[in-house]
């Protein structure tokens, strides 16, 4: 009986997968006036991965004038680009050339390809992410000392791991990123239930990708967790998270922030209410279930200096519409601050 429930549950969420699939490859394939797109494929180690890239078209007189480029990793292990094809387009129309990898063992969203390898969850990955940046670096057309990355879910982890070894990027940012992969796991098994989906067929499919359970290797967990490398997260980072995430819980966000304060970094708090106001914290979700807003005149204004933490009221692992919006808008200010 028990089988047969999961059965149903996962036929259910398949089925949403498809109709949200179905309703996005539209625009996923759509290309604005002004931004060109093409395909790229690289190899790493014995693979060959697949990379769309999309920029603005260049002016009149402005070939020699280098561009700053953001590589945007997206949620999932099958090609869920909806949120980064969204944002690749917003930043190619304010002048950034933009990567999006397709992760090794993934269907691929552009043509229903799969990708060469097996998913590994936040390792190999990591690879196919670093030919990109290393790509990017090749490129005449790039100012290569205006990199930056951004990353949701999977994607966030595998951008954190991409900051532990490359110093010089100019910008991190990440969306709901689990950073303890041993902690998710056992996360996922004792709240098996979750809210999209089962969370426990989600723990099998994660042990399934790094080969083991937690307490048969926690190496190969901790490779995975770019909580343990934290004293090397130096650049302007954004942290974003739902505080009710049921998937990836809050937790992992202040997981980091306790590692970077530990670590010498400031780290600021805020909050994003309903309206996308940002106010900042005096008591966090990291701390308490009932956040304590500072004063409205204590103005929550992002400075570059400090590892900014914001975190979305009543937000879950998928945010509602309008959070998306508030999210997309601030993701877009903060990379353009920062990489201009």
């Amino acid at each position: 009986m028990q089988l047969q429930r999961y059965v149903r549950v996962l036929s259910s969420a398949l089925a949403l997968a498809v109709l949200v699939l179905a309703s996005a490859c539209y625009h996923y394939n759509q290309v604005p006036a002004g931004v060109t797109q093409q395909v790229l494929d690289l190899k790493v180690g014995e693979l060959t991965q697949r990379y769309t890239v999309l920029g603005p078209v260049p002016a009149l007189g402005s070939q020699s004038k280098k561009q700053p480029a953001v590589l945007l990793l997206h949620s999932g292990f099958s090609g869920d680009e909806s949120v980064t094809s969204e944002m690749a387009r917003a930043l190619a129309l304010r002048g950034m050339l933009v990567v999006m990898p397709a992760y090794r063992g993934q269907v691929r969203r552009a043509d229903g390809k799969r990708s060469e390898g097996n998913i590994e969850f936040c390792d190999g990955e990591v690879e196919d992410a670093q030919a990109a940046l290393d790509w990017l670096r090749l490129q005449s057309t790039v100012d290569t000392t205006r990199l930056a990355v951004m990353g949701a879910s999977h994607g966030g982890c595998i951008s954190l791991r991409l900051a532990e070894r490359n110093a010089d990027l100019r910008a991190v940012v990440t969306l709901s990123a689990p950073v303890s992969a041993a902690q998710l796991v056992r996360y996922l098994q004792e709240n098996p239930a979750g809210t999209f989906f089962y969370n426990g067929i989600l723990a099998a499919q994660l042990k399934s990708y790094v080969k083991s359970a937690p307490e048969q290797d926690m190496a190969a967990y901790a490779e995975r967790s770019p909580l343990f490398s934290a004293d090397k997260l130096t650049m302007p980072l954004l942290v974003i998270h739902g505080a009710n995430d049921s998937i990836v819980p809050v937790l992992h966000a202040c997981f980091l922030k306790a590692a970077l304060t530990d670590n010498g970094r400031i780290a600021r708090e805020m909050w994003m209410n309903a309206d996308g106001g940002l106010r900042d914290l005096v008591t966090s979700p990291c701390v308490s279930k009932k956040p304590q807003l500072a004063p409205p005149l204590v103005a929550a204004q992002p400075q570059s200096s400090v590892a900014e933490f914001v975190f979305l009221q009543n937000q879950n692992h998928i945010y509602e519409k309008k959070y998306r919006k508030y999210v997309h808008d601030l993701v877009i200010e903060f990379l353009v601050r920062e990489m201009h």
